[in-house]
């Protein structure tokens, strides 16, 4: 014990003050938003203030102001032996947690918002250069168009343990709790000194690998960090948290983190908690279906036998209670009656924490949903059950397709609550089959979209299932608008692309999302349409499209064979709207995705995809007599059997664009030439792969577009 605290003495003797650093917020009101802040100041440093000042900056938005916390809170971290917080005698070092909170009105919308709080010193450590200042920050994307302008930043509901023993096989969860239902990613980066500047590793210590250790891992979906220290010392990292919603980063945090390893005599295993009734399963759903009750226990356990467990609770719902026995490894339970005014869309939280007599500890978090009443009601067109009628319910119904089951007694299309009796399966959520059919005549077809399009958008009592889970991930779901030329007047097709040749979709089975074209001059609503696409054809896929207003429409495309596909990518469908002959010319369109979701054959949603908006230029309109040049266009050999040579009079250098078409003037590809010398030209026309029949080329310049029919044998 003499080296050990000679070690301590050493390491805390030219501590400044700030340990850890957590920023996050919470939506309040209108454009409010409450946030948070959380420090961890080394108690052989100095104190804190009750008040500490953060930044709320937009560079998009040219603002940058400051604004006022105080102090909310203010407790010390457990150990089991006083720490120099109780005995500045001690030579076990110890941390005092100071949380903030304060409103701050948020008054625009935009992609850059950033909340973030520094402060001059950080302790002295073995890993960086220096004692650098300590930066945080909470961004935040509210921009109007891509998503609600509401969120909730997800926060870490405990203290982060910072005091470890080398040696010694360690987990601790840095997962942060999202009440919006949007998914999360967690990697390591550099610990900030300012917005703009990064704290100096020292050699051989980097962002990825902060201190000395065997093992070290980050999951980057759950946030768990599993390490096994193998050096003496002080050492700082940054974890940053990305929150995603439909496919869009919603905002980041970057949290900074102190660990202090230290020697031991002997090695102890971290407690554990089970999950509900001693599963691996964290969440809990309840219908409120008349007098309610959740009840249930969790476990705790530890690898060395001779340990004790103690459980305690950090949060739980007001109302509910949380009791423990008495045995070594103690077991608690859980008891709630919810009220019908608990009902909500955000998961209640119980968060627990479990501590062996060797100091170890271990936290937990139970995500609690209480749902109004969902028994054996159908509402017509509401095939997944979520309360609302939308394109989502188009994927429910692919995914049931041909299923049979009692027709529903009395069945009509009326947006109201029908009675029916279950049927043999139920979807990966536990929804059952029954729901799908939406006219209830006892079979899942293509004739229950009827229902859907009769009832679009109606809603009735919202549960309170979470949200859309989506990534970031590598295919790309975007609009090809290379080579289209949108002019005023015109009737413009846009492909939907989903996928690349680098980066293909697998396990495929559906897509329902919403197009809407901002700051477009349409006075018609725009179509989406499936006539080319791989995602199937009229046999083994639906496609359902719903026009919400002149400039915005949902759809869905999904299979109908319960068969996934597999190394997919191109165009899935086509986007057709009228452009205003009155439109701006130089005005911008910008094309652009929500309410996205995919999903597998077997329901579960597909995660791992980009979402890509787009701009078109409006063109001034082009005069008919004079745009239809004669360009002498020919094409050998006519019929082909799969390749052609199309041969024309170019009247000056400049651009071409070659498309080609189906007989009904669907787009089927479009290619670009830059720079195309005047004089006859000839270029290859190559059909191979494509079904025999006829086929338009069209050819078009800056003065002349001219078409021809070309046969494919």
């Amino acid at each position: 014990m003499l080296f050990l605290s000679t070690i301590l003495f050493s390491l805390s003797a030219y501590a400044s003050h700030i340990a850890v650093a957590e920023i996050w917020y919470e939506y309040d009101t209108l454009t409010d938003y409450k946030v948070h802040l959380r420090l961890f100041r080394d108690c052989s440093g100095v104190s804190l203030p009750q008040t500490q000042t953060i930044s709320l900056s937009s560079a998009l938005q040219s603002v940058n102001t400051n604004h006022t916390l105080s102090l909310t809170n203010n407790y010390y971290q457990s150990y089991c032996t006083a720490t120099s917080c109780q005995n500045p005698a001690s030579n076990i070092p110890g941390y005092q947690i100071f949380e903030y909170s304060g409103t701050v009105s948020v008054p625009l919308s935009s992609s850059d918002w950033v909340f973030s709080w520094t402060s001059c010193c950080r302790n002295v450590s073995t890993n960086l250069s220096g004692a650098a200042a300590t930066y945080v920050e909470a961004t935040l994307n509210n921009s109007i168009g891509l998503f609600s302008v509401i969120n909730n930043a997800p926060s870490v509901p405990y203290a982060v343990p910072l005091f470890f023993t080398t040696n010694a096989s360690n987990q601790i969860s840095f997962a942060g709790i999202e009440i919006d239902g949007d998914s999360l990613d967690y990697q390591f980066i550099n610990p900030k000194a300012s917005a703009v500047a990064n704290a100096a590793f020292m050699s051989p210590y980097t962002a990825n690998n902060p201190f000395p250790n065997s093992g070290l891992n980050l999951n980057p979906q759950t946030g768990l960090m599993t390490f096994t220290a193998t050096m003496l010392g002080t050492y700082f990292f940054a974890i940053q948290v990305r929150e995603y919603r439909n496919g869009v980063m919603v905002s980041s945090a970057v949290r900074d983190y102190q660990f202090v390893f230290v020697g031991a005599t002997t090695t102890n295993n971290l407690p554990q908690l089970s999950g509900i009734n001693g599963t691996n399963v964290f969440v809990r759903n309840i219908n409120l279906c008349g007098p309610a009750n959740m009840n249930f226990t969790i476990n705790s356990s530890d690898l060395d036998l001779t340990d004790s467990t103690e459980i305690s609770v950090i949060a739980k719902p007001s109302a509910a209670t949380f009791t423990n026995n008495t045995a070594q490894n103690q077991t608690g339970t859980f008891s709630w009656s919810p009220l019908p005014s608990d009902v909500r869309a955000q998961p209640y939280l119980l968060v627990l924490k479990v501590k062996d007599n060797n100091c170890g500890i271990s936290h937990q978090v139970y995500r609690l949903f209480v749902n109004n009443c969902n028994t054996d009601s159908v509402w017509a067109g509401d095939a997944n059950a979520d309360f609302v009628c939308d394109n989502f319910d188009v994927l429910s119904v692919g995914l049931a397709n041909n299923a049979t089951g009692p027709a529903r007694p009395g069945a009509t299309i009326n947006w109201q609550a029908e009675w029916c009796a279950n049927w043999t399966n139920n979807f990966i959520s536990n929804i059952n089959y029954k729901h799908a059919d939406c006219n209830g005549d006892g079979t899942v077809n293509a004739s229950d979209l009827a229902a859907i399009t009769a009832n679009y958008g109606q809603i009735h009592a919202k549960n309170s299932l979470p949200g859309q889970y989506k990534t970031l991930g590598l295919p790309d779901l975007y609009c090809d608008v290379s080579n289209l030329q949108a002019f005023a007047g015109s009737t413009l097709s846009i492909p939907i692309m989903l996928g690349s040749s680098a980066a293909m979709m697998n396990d495929f089975y559906g897509i329902a999302a919403t197009v809407e074209l901002i700051n477009a001059q349409t006075s018609m609503p725009l179509a989406v349409t499936k006539n080319v696409s791989w995602i199937g054809n009229a046999s083994n896929s639906f496609s359902f499209d719903k026009s919400l207003q002149a400039n915005k429409a949902a759809f869905t495309f999904v299979r109908n064979d319960q068969q996934n596909l597999m190394n997919q990518h191109g165009q899935i469908g086509e986007i057709v709207f009228p452009i205003d002959v009155s439109s701006v010319v130089g005005s911008k369109v910008i094309v652009q995705f929500s309410d996205i979701r995919m999903i597998k054959n077997n329901g579960e949603e597909i995660n791992d995809y980009n979402v890509l908006s787009d701009t078109i230029s409006i063109l001034s309109p082009q005069d008919v007599g004079n745009y239809h040049g004669d360009l002498q266009l020919k094409l050998y050999p006519n019929p082909s059997s799969g390749k052609s040579i199309l041969s024309f009079q170019h009247t000056a250098t400049g651009n071409c664009f070659l498309k080609l078409m189906d007989v009904t003037g669907r787009v089927l590809r479009v290619e670009s030439y830059e720079n195309v010398q005047a004089g006859k030209q000839e270029l290859a026309i190559d059909l191979n792969g494509m079904a025999s029949g006829q086929y338009v080329i069209e050819l078009s310049t800056g003065t002349a577009k001219q078409s021809l029919m070309l046969m494919k044998q």
